[in-house]
């Protein structure tokens, strides 16, 4: 009945190659139960009430709902959306729609209406880690340029020195002093952090077999976290001793405007990923 050509003895070759659309797949729709008439209306009637995850009083507040949906969701995705954001986020505010819906609407025209300056962060962010290891190997091609009477300084807890070694006596420290002590106080404690890591981490082999598997193991770990935790407040020791030198104004203007952008490229780098939410939150402060 559904497939006459099977009916002969032979089928075509051509249908064969080119099957017509009585050959095709069809859908196979059943009800696995008992027929309700009664439950079945209300569960057809509860489906046309619903729209976008809700479930609304009539059918037609239901219709309007996907009506005013389709509406504000082509008017956030125009291209001069972003001039017409206020009037367009009231809007979003009156309607009747899930709350979820709603938030969904406003993500997309912060995202339309602040794409410039995400994109820009998000770069930023992306850049940041090659920036830190650029900084970091400058650095150590650089010596820290220090006065006589900071030679003294020295700060030693358990065994482990907190100032840096590499240093450059100056008579006196200039702009560019200021500028390139900011990159080496930096560079010198974020790079060791993975130099001294390095170095104590093979160092740890000397004891032995079943303690170079355990320490092969354990070891790389260990000694990352340990000189982790030891270069914040060796930064922190060193950015301030470092700063406090005596030395002409130029020298901490200098030191100063050294600093500041590695502040901002270490903030890049550690908010990675939530540029949007930051920007979100500096817009909503703003305002």
């Amino acid at each position: 009945m559904f497939y006459p050509e099977n009916q002969k003895k032979r089928l075509d070759e051509k249908i064969f190659r080119n099957p017509p659309c009585e050959y095709r797949a069809a859908p196979f729709w059943a009800w696995n139960c008992d027929l309700n008439k009664d439950l079945l209306l209300r569960e057809i009637d509860q489906k046309e009430r619903t729209a976008l995850g809700q479930e609304y009083p009539t059918r037609e507040a239901a219709a309007n709902a996907r009506q005013t949906y389709t509406q504000l969701e082509q008017s956030v995705h125009k291209p001069d959306a972003p001039k017409h954001a206020e009037a367009i986020r009231k809007q979003i505010a009156q309607a009747d729609l899930p709350e979820a819906t709603k938030e969904a609407l406003r993500t997309t025209l912060f995202q339309k209406e602040h794409a410039t300056r995400i994109a820009a962060a998000k770069g930023f962010g992306k850049a940041s880690t090659w920036i830190l290891i650029a900084v970091i190997i400058v650095s150590h091609f650089l010596s820290l340029s220090c006065t006589q009477a900071f030679l003294g300084r020295r700060f030693y807890i358990l065994g482990y020195s907190y100032m840096l070694s590499d240093l450059n006596i100056c008579d006196r420290l200039s702009f560019w002093d200021g500028i390139k002590n900011a990159v080496v106080v930096f560079g010198h404690c974020a790079g060791d952090i993975f130099i001294k890591s390095f170095h104590e981490y093979f160092a740890g082999f000397h004891n032995g077999f079943l303690a170079g598997v355990v320490w092969a193991v354990v070891g790389i770990f260990w000694t990352l976290i340990k000189h982790a935790f030891l270069a914040i407040p060796r930064y922190i020791l060193c950015l301030v001793t470092v700063f406090f030198q005596k030395a002409s104004i130029f020298y901490y203007v200098g030191y100063a405007l050294g600093t500041w952008p590695l502040f901002r490229v270490l903030s890049a780098y550690s908010n990675k990923g939530e540029e949007e939410e930051n920007i979100r939150r500096q817009v909503e402060g703003n305002s």
